[in-house]
């Protein structure tokens, strides 16, 4: 209910104020992203708030937004919906979703349909909640960056190697369970000391960067693409036989060389590829093993990488 219901005798308005917002910030704090979060802010602030539309808008350079008044407050406003459609005209208020640090956006409301005045009590409420939202916001941004860190490749955004194992495990034994075809792709560039070495580990992180970029940009959405470390680069796609997965991978090959000529580079972004798939595996007990299965596809590159080498000699 609106806290002004909570009212009672020798209660004092600040009291219920905080009680509101108490619960509101425990109920917010369960919300599952930032964007559930703001959905839930909105709704919850107008049924417990009491008022009649909220609007939430977070800043795109919040980072440069650390000076701002905490509430502005306008007589007949111009109020509209979300799509910017004038509905008319009543008093509005705008407070500051702020951390303690930083502006990160604002919330606004207004009484249109009731026509209710926004008195006192309702602007510092407005404030208080604003306040509280803000916190739960950089909050939610926190996780995400510390969960980001966690299981990503900071050079390369794509997932790290422990999450990269952990996500060909799950897919084995899910291939495995219901005898579906799964197939994976040991990679390794090719040269990438020599870049380092004439041109500077700068120009070799590029290198690095520009071929996982063309990796995860070429797979679909429900494939993977990991940076094992260094040089090396898995790929795995699930319910996929080996020979459209060698297609997509000589596609990639392809790319990558035509990327670097575009480019102008004085080198090739080159790279070498062993393919295998489930099916190769031999049956045992504990089922599938994913050590085995890198360690044919890992094979297969070497080979890869000596035909080359042998090649270009």
């Amino acid at each position: 209910m609106p806290y002004q219901q909570l009212a009672a005798p020798g209660r004092g308005l600040f009291a219920i104020q905080l009680a509101a917002i108490t619960d509101l910030s425990l109920e917010l704090s369960k919300a599952g992203d930032e964007e559930e979060l703001l959905r839930l802010a909105a709704e919850l602030g107008h049924e417990r708030l009491g008022f009649d539309r909220l609007e939430l808008k977070l800043f795109p350079d919040w980072r440069a937004n650390n000076r701002r008044c905490p509430l502005r407050y306008y007589e007949e406003a111009e109020c509209r919906d979300a799509a910017g459609a004038f509905l008319g005209r009543a008093d509005r208020a705008v407070a500051l979703l702020w951390d303690g640090e930083r502006a990160l956006g604002e919330l606004g409301a207004d009484n249109l349909p009731s026509g209710r005045p926004l008195d006192g009590g309702s602007l510092e409420l407005l404030v208080l909640y604003a306040r509280t939202v803000g916190h739960l916001v950089s909050r939610a941004r926190e996780a995400e960056e510390l969960k980001r860190e966690a299981t990503t490749d900071s050079l390369t955004g794509v997932m790290n190697r422990r999450v990269s194992l952990l996500f060909l495990d799950k897919q084995l034994g899910l291939a495995s369970r219901s005898r579906s075809p799964l197939s994976v792709a040991y990679v390794d560039l090719d040269g990438l000391k020599a870049v380092n070495d004439r041109h500077g580990h700068a120009e070799g992180d590029a290198y690095i960067a520009a071929v996982s970029e063309l990796l995860a940009s070429s797979v679909r959405g429900s494939d993977l693409v990991g940076r094992l470390g260094g040089d090396e680069f898995l790929v795995v796609f699930p319910d996929c036989e080996p020979g459209p997965a060698s297609a997509v991978m000589a596609r990639i090959a392809q790319a990558a060389a035509a990327r670097s000529a575009a480019e102008g580079k004085s080198y090739a972004y080159s790279l070498s590829w062993g393919l295998a798939s489930l099916g190769e595996l031999p049956s045992q007990a504990g089922g599938p093993d994913a050590a085995s299965l890198l360690e044919l596809a890992d094979r297969r590159m070497y080979a890869d990488k000596l035909a080359r080498k042998a090649a270009r000699n």
